[in-house]
């Protein structure tokens, strides 16, 4: 309330940077501003793509209603300016101001100012009258509140919604008829119409940037700061302690001052430290033993039993021959076999030798007279023959 109290008061001399009439065109030839009315809109987010892509800034000229009424459409007015763009105002209701009084003109200008203000902290320089109404009694209220006011010489014809009038007077005025080192121009179109966004906008600019033009905002056009409270974004960025050297927003005899001291600190530190470490150890230990121990003892004994034949007692008398005797001690085992000589009690036998066959049968012949003998002697002995 104090800024239009303090402007409505004021009866002094235009303020510098203040244009006595609208801006139509750029003071610089080749230069061409693209404006946008009427925003901010639903399809505001995908213009800002477009112009991204096509690497032009443009100026957008705001309606206070759609940025109270719409929350979801107001962030696009900070979205804007944080692109490069120019934000300027378009007043608060879209009103015919050739229709409103001075005080009615104020409060429409003041209601825009803080919108915009409460989404982006701007305070515009810049306005642009809806239809393009401002008679010499708006112009004079303007010249109060220190406003720069834009027209245009290029109409798009898109607010016709008309395709077929669409690029005609761009066509005409600008494609056709102008020349880059001597014409400059500012476009009309807006933003609120879908035709605009996905298909004028894009084609304007490809015609436009083939004859030759530079696209600029309005304050590279025209040469005043958009804002009386922020730094201009045509300037090259200043040292923090430089004080800004634009105009202030005020007519002389007032004094203001504004003194913002934000001191923001972001220390962020991310610390990533990722070690994997893997250690696969396979060990296969696959002992077989096998001890398989067999052990075979077989002893074989084998035990010659000699068989001494059993005659009856009464069999043998005193008048027994020796050849009878030797008969009855005859061993049972067979000629082939060789016994072991009997061991009688005072008769040496020696084992016979094997020194031919004559003397070996010798030697079995003796043998077998001693053995019957000694049997017979023994015999004999037992029974008390003897």
């Amino acid at each position: 309330m104090a800024f239009f109290m303090t402007l409505a008061s004021s009866v002094h001399a235009q303020s510098a940077g203040y244009s006595k009439s609208k801006v139509y065109s750029c003071k610089q030839p080749g230069q061409v501003a693209l404006t946008f009315d009427d925003g901010p809109a639903e399809f505001g987010v995908d213009l800002l793509a477009i112009l991204a892509r096509k690497n032009v800034k443009a100026t957008f000229f705001l309606v206070g209603e759609n940025i109270d009424e719409n929350p979801e459409q107001a962030a696009a007015v900070k979205m804007y300016y944080d692109a490069g763009h120019q934000i300027a105002s378009h007043t608060y209701t879209h009103a015919n101001l050739n229709n409103r009084t001075a005080q009615q003109i104020k409060d429409e200008m003041r209601k825009v100012s803080d919108a915009i203000y409460r989404e982006a902290g701007l305070r515009v320089n810049y306005m642009r009258p809806p239809f393009g109404n401002c008679n010499p009694e708006c112009m004079r209220t303007m010249k109060e509140l220190n406003m720069t006011v834009v027209d245009w010489n290029v109409d798009s014809n898109d607010w016709s919604q008309a395709t077929r009038n669409a690029m005609s007077e761009v066509n005409s005025r600008v494609i056709e008829a102008s020349n880059p080192s001597q014409d400059s121009f500012i476009v009309l179109a807006h933003e609120v119409h879908y035709f605009t966004v996905y298909s004028l906008a894009a084609t304007m600019i490809d015609a436009i940037a083939a004859k030759g033009y530079t696209f600029v905002t309005l304050e590279q056009c025209h040469g005043r700061p958009a804002y009386s409270n922020v730094p201009s974004q045509a300037d090259p960025p200043l040292p923090p302690d430089f004080p800004p050297d634009f105009p202030p927003d005020f007519p002389p005899g007032t004094t203001t001052t504004t003194t913002t001291d934000t001191t923001t600190m972001t220390d962020t530190t991310t610390m990533t430290d990722t070690m994997t470490m893997t250690d696969t150890m396979t060990m296969t230990d696959t002992m077989t033993m096998t001890d398989t121990m067999t052990m075979t003892n077989t002893m074989t004994e084998t035990t010659t039993t000699y068989t001494v034949p059993y005659t009856p007692y009464t069999t043998i008398t005193a008048a027994t021959t020796a050849t009878t005797m030797i008969a009855l001690a005859k061993p049972t085992t067979t000629a082939a076999a060789v016994p072991r000589p009997m061991m009688v009690p005072g008769i040496q036998v020696e084992e016979p030798r094997a020194n031919g066959a004559a003397a070996t049968a010798t030697a079995l012949a003796g043998g077998k007279i001693i053995k019957a003998l000694g049997w017979a002697v023994l015999i004999a002995t037992v029974y008390g023959l003897v």
